[in-house]
């Protein structure tokens, strides 16, 4: 066997420390990929892919390497549940688990850097909060879903960025 002090990890703390280290790189990585010209291209893609095509670029090849990049990124998240939990099994691959992988980025807001991150940290909260006091759990953050698609499809990341920019652009219009 190990010895704990062989593996520093093993320890709670010291896993989320590295964990939370793990976490603000990939950020960075992917702050510095969106604000790359490569990014802006990748956000031209996503908004007109015609257009981006007509000014010349190889839409193919972007979307080929947004989906590498996109599963570099996973891959990471997957290695460190996999140390997390010790094995990875089939139920950690089912349809649930990638419908709520999907319903934290929709959450949070899709096309930003931060909302996925705020989604899934809304969704664990009120799953182990919920989950506490009800069996019924799934119903009640089903209808959270629903209550968020309803009045803030674009996310809540995205409402909180349009409602900024609006009480902003009040106050330079009328700035009494």
């Amino acid at each position: 066997g190990y010895e704990p002090s062989e593996l520093p990890l093993l320890y709670p703390a010291m896993f989320y420390y590295f964990t939370f280290l793990i976490f603000l790189l990939t950020l960075l990585g992917m702050y510095i990929l969106i604000t790359s010209p490569f990014g802006k291209s990748l956000k031209g893609l996503r908004e007109s892919e015609s257009r981006m095509r007509t000014l010349g670029y190889n839409t193919w090849l972007h979307k080929y390497l947004s989906y590498i990049l996109a599963a570099g990124f996973a891959s990471i998240a997957g290695m460190l549940w996999a140390y997390y939990n010790g094995f990875v099994s089939p139920n950690d691959l089912d349809i649930v688990a990638t419908m709520e992988a999907f319903f934290m980025t929709i959450l949070g807001g899709p096309g930003t850097l931060l909302g996925p991150a705020l989604g899934a940290g809304i969704i664990i909260f009120l799953k182990n909060f919920i989950s506490a006091y009800t069996q019924r759990w799934l119903i009640i953050l089903g209808s959270i879903y629903i209550i968020i698609i309803l009045y803030a499809p674009q996310g809540i990341v995205n409402l909180l960025i349009n409602t900024f920019k609006a009480k902003y652009k009040e106050k330079m219009v009328n700035p009494l």
